[in-house]
């Protein structure tokens, strides 16, 4: 969930004074002297492998400090990383996304294709809790499932 308030204490002009962000890498460096940190990489990996840094009492998630060093405004949702990895915080590797979009660009857990099921001698595709069709093949299944989701959430945010 995002923290609005948190944010909004937050300024560009604070951010730019305490961090130096590196569009290319994305990685960010201290700027201030305070702890012996200038010039070392800010923040640090949580277990989920997004880089968290401390600024002024709040943790951030850098690619929302990435998102707001570059754009001087905070995304009003969510932010991808298209690469699926999340302490990729390259500016080109970032992306404004709403929860369902970022949720498109999760890798598949299911063994057949993402959205298909198998049951009994069809396979059925799903997308969320929308039925799509039974299908004969896993294929056509998979092909229902990818034109759905590419409507619903755009091409560029479906993964299979």
């Amino acid at each position: 969930m995002i923290n609005r308030a948190k944010e909004a204490a937050l300024t560009h002009e604070q951010l730019i004074s305490e961090l130096a962000y590196d569009p290319y890498t994305g990685i960010f460096t201290w700027r201030k002297t305070g702890k012996g940190r200038k010039n070392k990489i800010a923040g640090r990996l949580q277990k989920a492998g997004y880089r968290e840094i401390g600024i002024n009492g709040y943790l951030y998630r850098a690619s929302r400090l990435a998102w707001f060093y570059m754009t001087f405004v905070w995304p009003p949702h969510e932010i991808d990383h298209k690469d699926l990895d999340k302490a990729n915080n390259a500016f080109d590797n970032l992306r404004e996304a709403t929860p369902s979009q970022n949720l498109a660009n999760r890798p598949s857990r299911n063994k057949i294709a993402k959205g298909v099921k198998k049951a009994r001698h069809v396979y059925q595709a799903r997308l969320g809790e929308k039925h799509l069709g039974n299908f004969k093949t896993a294929e056509d299944a998979a092909a229902a499932y990818v034109k759905a989701a590419v409507k619903k959430y755009g091409r560029e945010f479906v993964r299979v």
